[in-house]
């Protein structure tokens, strides 16, 4: 059987919050009640010639984390999509000047846009599957045998709220260049 190999360009993968656990504070509580809902990262350019879009959905207590790779640099044109399904938790950092962000991973999911690697993966059942279709997502989870991918497991993430924006830090309260907007 063959192995398939799939490095996305995640350099960041993240999660931000929300939780209704009764242990969280009120300024934790607070924060997570501000991230539900969904929010999108722009486009941004990675090896050169690939856009790459991340995008974020908080319910009560679950989160989906999604990344798009597009063949052009304008995300147009979708090549693979993954997609985390999980949990999540809230904590405040020490100095309460930002959060963390617990995410554990429950369902993950590959899908892809091109007839080629559709017509492979039918071929060698990759999954199990032999009716992979363009565009649509698979759960791959118990697939690390058949398919690797750098859409990985369970992490935790420093992020904060700035002028409406969700930035990741580097566990300060510093803002990086990389954030999401709030879309719903």
């Amino acid at each position: 059987m063959k192995k398939w190999i799939l490095i996305s360009p995640v350099v960041l993968l993240l999660a931000a919050c929300g939780s209704g656990s009764e242990s969280e504070s009120g300024s934790e509580k607070d924060f997570a009640d501000q991230l539900l809902g969904k929010w999108e990262q722009p486009c941004t350019v990675s090896n050169g010639n690939q856009g790459r879009q991340m995008f974020l959905e908080f319910y009560a207590q679950d989160v989906t984390i999604s990344q798009t790779v597009y063949s052009d640099t304008s995300c147009e044109f979708p090549y693979i999509d993954s997609a985390q399904d999980g949990s999540y938790t809230v904590s405040s950092s020490p100095d309460n000047t930002f959060y963390f962000i617990d995410f554990r991973t429950k369902v993950t999911y590959l899908g892809f846009y091109e007839d080629f690697f559709i017509a492979v993966l039918n071929s060698d059942q990759v999954c199990g599957y032999d009716d992979w279709a363009v565009g649509v997502k698979r759960d791959v989870t118990n697939c690390q045998g058949e398919i690797s991918y750098s859409f990985a497991g369970d992490l935790i993430m420093p992020v904060i709220l700035e002028g409406g924006r969700l930035y990741i830090t580097d566990g300060s309260s510093t803002p990086s260049s990389t954030y999401f907007d709030k879309v719903e």
